[in-house]
């Protein structure tokens, strides 16, 4: 972009020279000495994608780089136009917002960061431990930390609880299928026929909420029966590229009728349930009851 520096003042096209080439494109937008990316638009508007296509031909043209695979070049470039945006917009912001920003950004991230790799670590452990369930290791090993929901804090009800807020990536039967995972842990840390956690903190309070979550972030590489098809039909094609989507694998994001409704009624039986009501359960009698039911019932499934 002919900056002098990676500190130098973006040159920018301006919004009539976008709108004009936009109304008639009877080329490309730009060549090898006229190159300015839009960046308050992201990589797949009709001007930057003239951009992507430009460089990977200027690039290939110059011969004097070993990489001459273009699709390798573009993601490449268009990486690289993402990481220009975000820093154009930190450079037009005043430099008490980009501390506040970087603080917020830093602190939240660290948050998730553990609270998701609790989640996973939770999740896989549940899956190792219960023969029915660890055919799903793999697929959730392939989910990683970044596939799991972030949390936001609730004290509204009187109690610690936290919402989950959803990741609009996500397919919602592969939340359903997550949640059975924590209905077996909740399970499994309750002692059956006490009202309190065993040893330790008690299990998270995590109440399905209606919210999505802010993020931008999602995994690649997975079977198209894991994404949102609303979320995929957003996409523009070269996002959609980057997705990589494995239409080819088939995978069955459901588990077998016992299990569910084992984790059903695991779901209406123990206190302060998470995964349907996020209610509290009062009834001892019926607590002891369906206790019993589920040691039997349960274990003759999971073991």
């Amino acid at each position: 972009m002919f900056r002098e520096s990676t500190d130098s003042p973006f040159d920018l096209a301006s919004r009539e020279e976008i709108d004009n080439w936009t109304t008639r494109p009877d080329g490309e937008a730009v060549s090898s000495v006229f190159f300015k990316p839009d960046l308050y638009a992201p990589p797949g508007t009709p001007w930057n994608r003239s951009h992507v296509r430009v460089f990977v031909r200027t690039f290939l043209d110059a011969d004097t780089f070993e990489c001459v695979n273009q699709e390798r070049i573009k993601r490449a470039f268009i990486s690289h136009l993402k990481a220009l945006r975000q820093k154009y917009k930190i450079q037009q912001s005043t430099r008490e917002e980009q501390a506040q920003r970087q603080d917020r950004a830093n602190r939240d991230e660290r948050k998730r960061n553990i609270l998701c790799f609790q989640l996973f670590q939770r999740r896989l452990a549940v899956a190792r431990r219960y023969s029915t369930l660890r055919p799903h290791m793999q697929m959730l090993q392939r989910l990683g930390v970044q596939g799991m929901s972030s949390d936001e804090s609730d004290h509204e009800s009187g109690l610690s609880q936290y919402r989950i807020l959803l990741p609009q990536w996500r397919h919602p039967q592969l939340a359903v299928w997550l949640r059975v995972f924590d209905a077996i842990h909740r399970n499994s840390r309750f002692q059956q026929e006490q009202t309190r956690a065993g040893r330790g903190a008690g299990p998270r309070l995590r109440v399905v909420g209606q919210n999505w979550s802010t993020m931008n972030s999602y995994v690649p590489r997975l079977p198209l029966s894991a994404y949102n098809p609303s979320w995929l039909a957003r996409l523009n094609i070269i996002d959609r590229e980057d997705v990589d989507v494995q239409e080819d694998e088939d995978y069955d994001f459901s588990h077998n009728p016992e299990v569910s409704s084992c984790a059903q009624i695991v779901c209406s039986s123990i206190p302060y349930i998470e995964l349907f009501l996020g209610l509290p359960c009062r009834a001892t009698a019926d607590r002891t009851a369906i206790a019993h039911i589920l040691e039997s019932f349960c274990h003759s499934i999971w073991y």
